[in-house]
């Protein structure tokens, strides 16, 4: 069997990549192969200089150098970096340019996820509510950790049941997570007795819709809501301002600083100058969005 190595080059310079082979007898463990990758990638000059780990794609799993070892029974193993900030800062090359070459690698996984998205248009108002409450618990929390509590909450009912102070117990990696378990419990109320009524709530134009959830929901702003209206699928033309996005909008200068807060005014502006810049790259916002995410984590995730 022959063992297929895709390894993306590029750190400080231009994105590239070079593929390589291994023969091998039989299915073997990915760990077996690292050696053999590491001493190749430096031959190459292409490790980080800032101990970004490489990230490793075994037929669609991601996982790092340092996880433990695999086994494999594909045929595929791609390797590649991540781009990272210092990539978008050195003056050597076209950021923007930087950004097309990582839509051309992300766009296939990007364009699975935007589908998963628009999979939830037709889902009860139960699994609408659920993405509400993980967009409540994102701001300054990682994603993944976010989802994560959400589904350990719902899966052991916790949920519909737990009072403030065992809720917020489940909320230990979230920061703010006092806010965010009364956020959460009193949704939870409005959201029993009817009270958020999502075919109301969603009823209109993505811009009004998301004014109508941040106005009337507490916990979501505009950030929050637009991040909901892209998860269940709405619209995929409006922007989600997060501070990661504010800072590539710095890098990219179209911002002079990252605002400390966003009032619905500026941040329809600058909203306005993240829609120009997907249109002049050509790439739609909500894949901009999760694109620019995946340079900070090396994976898409919502």
């Amino acid at each position: 069997m022959t063992i297929y190595i895709k390894l993306y080059t590029g750190v400080y310079r231009r994105v590239g990549y070079r593929e390589f082979s291994i023969d091998v007898d039989n299915p073997i463990k990915l760990s077996m192969l690292l050696s053999k990758v590491e001493k190749l990638a430096k031959a190459l000059d292409s490790l980080d200089r800032d101990g970004i780990p490489y990230i490793i794609l075994v037929d669609g799993r991601y996982t790092s150098l340092d996880e433990d070892p695999i086994i494999m029974d594909g045929s595929k193993i791609k390797i590649f970096t991540p781009i990272s900030g210092g990539d978008i800062l050195n003056r050597e090359v076209d950021p923007l340019e930087l950004v097309r070459d990582a839509y051309r690698r992300y766009r296939d996984d990007i364009h699975r996820r935007l589908k998963e998205f628009n999979s939830l248009g037709g889902c009860g108002d139960e699994r609408l509510f659920l993405e509400l409450i993980f967009c409540i618990l994102t701001p300054q929390s990682r994603a993944i950790y976010a989802w994560n509590t959400v589904k350990e909450i719902y899966l052991n009912g916790c949920l519909w049941r737990c009072n403030y102070k065992e809720l917020s117990n489940y909320l230990v990696k979230s920061r703010f997570r006092f806010n965010k378990a009364r956020y959460i419990i009193e949704a939870r109320e409005r959201f029993l007795d009817g009270s958020i009524d999502f075919k109301e709530l969603l009823d209109g134009y993505p811009i009004e819709v998301r004014h109508r959830l941040a106005s009337t929901i507490k916990g979501i702003g505009y950030k929050e809501a637009s991040h909901f209206l892209r998860n269940i699928g709405y619209t995929f033309d409006i922007a989600i301002l997060d501070r990661h996005i504010l800072k590539y909008m710095q890098k990219f200068r179209l911002i002079n600083e990252i605002p400390r807060s966003l009032t619905p005014k500026k941040y329809l502006l600058l909203e306005d100058r993240f829609i120009w810049l997907s249109r002049y790259l050509g790439i739609k916002p909500a894949e901009l969005d999760l694109l620019l995410w995946a340079l900070e984590t090396g994976y898409i995730f919502k």
